[in-house]
């Protein structure tokens, strides 16, 4: 606002300006002619009004003289000066931006941020989770046992949802980085993470930033296998055992080997018959 104030005044001042240097040159002349007038008068009468006209153009001149020196001044220095602060607060503004700038490396868009309005936060503290939706991975979280089976060969399928009957096959990217981030509901807490491939069947236009899949790893097959949830899996001294149910008796059962590991289901060999009760946490 300042500056097209400034720039009003200023237009305004070089027409002022202007206009006083036309006035001037008119007045020069009609001096001249004013003379010639006096030189060319015949008579007292004649003489003495041609030498008023001269004075009264003479007076003119001067006039526009003085309101041609008045107008050729700089601008309003109140307006300058107000363009002058304007300018200064808007560098400090610049400057206080620039100081509290976050710099993501590459293009992308922040896919999660641990910041609100007129929150602070501390130096090399993690404020977005930032990424390229062009590249984008299926993540999951991180399972050491599974981290352990798991190859770039590896069989795994991913599902668009529940319902989904359709398997789309995805692959292991076990270098994949960053291969950790900072959980934001527990300061100092790293929740590592498994990275896959998406599909190369068509699938992708499906998919978006954020999406929630389901994924399924094969770590083995068996024809028969006995499952149990980890929770009921008790140990003791480096030993595993289950307790059974015998009635109102329970039985200790040993565990000879555990076998492959899910979050919900781990194979075990153990001398457990069908139809044991085993029992829970």
């Amino acid at each position: 606002m300042a500056q097209a104030t400034l720039a009003k005044d200023q237009a305004e001042w070089k027409f002022a300006a202007d206009k006083a240097q036309i006035d001037v040159n008119i007045w020069e002349k009609k001096v001249e002619l004013a003379k010639i007038d006096v030189d060319n008068a015949i008579g007292t009468a004649e003489k003495e009004k041609a030498q008023l006209n001269l004075d009264i153009a003479q007076q003119n001149l001067a006039l526009a003289q003085v309101n041609l020196q008045q107008s050729q001044q700089e601008a309003n220095p109140y307006e300058q000066q107000a363009v002058e602060r304007s300018t200064l607060a808007v560098q400090r503004l610049e400057g206080l931006i620039a100081e509290r700038q976050i710099l993501a490396p590459y293009d992308g868009i922040v896919l999660r941020s641990s910041l609100v309005a007129g929150q602070q936060i501390a130096a090399f503290t993690v404020a977005f989770n930032f990424g390229d939706p062009t590249g984008l991975v299926l993540r999951t979280p991180f399972d050491s046992d599974v981290n352990e089976t798991l190859t770039t060969s590896s069989e795994v399928r991913m599902y668009l949802n529940q319902d989904d009957p359709t398997p789309h096959p995805v692959q292991f990217l076990p270098n994949f980085t960053p291969i950790s981030t900072l959980d934001k509901s527990n300061t100092g807490i790293s929740t590592d993470y498994l990275y896959f491939s998406l599909p190369t069947d068509g699938s992708q236009a499906d998919l978006d930033v954020n999406r929630t899949v389901r994924l399924t790893v094969v770590l083995g097959r068996k024809d028969s296998a006995l499952l149990l949830p980890p929770a009921a899996i008790r140990s003791y001294r480096g030993a595993y055992f289950v307790i059974v149910l015998d009635g109102d008796r329970r039985r200790r059962v040993e565990i000879g080997e555990i076998g492959l590991k899910t979050s919900d289901k781990w194979e075990v060999v153990a001398d457990l018959q069908p139809g044991d009760k085993v029992l829970g946490p």
